[in-house]
């Protein structure tokens, strides 16, 4: 994990980016590589393939223990979104009016055998072994305001 986030921070184009940063708003270079970096930090996340099928099958004990119907899934939609997702990069934008679009989510493409898509969760998820729990499943948390 540590290199692919060091060649993330370490790469050309992102140190330009701090460069033009720092001289647009006259910060020393260092201070704003050190925010970049921690933000980076922050955001970095790893999946690992124990940690998601282990959240995979909560997020299934989870759903059976609350809902009795199945989930209502298009078999056509999702061939086509199988098809979407071998071509190009997908993102899905979820409302998270609850996380339960999450954990529906992915239940749904792990069912399929998709892969489980990276998902951001706010800072109020960053508690204590939570998170670094959550840095190693399938999500991860917004930076902290500079």
């Amino acid at each position: 994990m540590e290199h692919n986030l060091q060649n993330i921070i370490n790469h050309t184009k992102f140190q330009e980016k701090l460069q033009l940063i720092a001289n647009e708003q006259k910060i020393e270079f260092s201070e704003v590589q050190k925010k970049g970096a921690d933000c980076v930090a922050e955001l970095y996340s790893q999946q690992h393939p124990v940690a998601n099928m282990l959240s995979v099958k909560g997020f299934q004990f989870m759903m059976s223990k609350a809902y009795n119907n199945k989930i209502d899934i298009d078999p056509k939609e999702i061939k086509k979104l199988m098809k979407l997702m071998r071509q190009n990069s997908v993102a899905f934008i979820l409302t998270h009016k609850t996380y339960l679009d999450t954990v529906v989510l992915v239940t749904t493409l792990a069912r399929y055998g998709m892969p489980i898509p990276y998902t951001f969760g706010g800072i109020n998820l960053a508690i204590p072994g939570f998170k670094q729990l959550g840095k190693k499943l399938w999500f991860n948390f917004y930076p902290k305001k500079f």
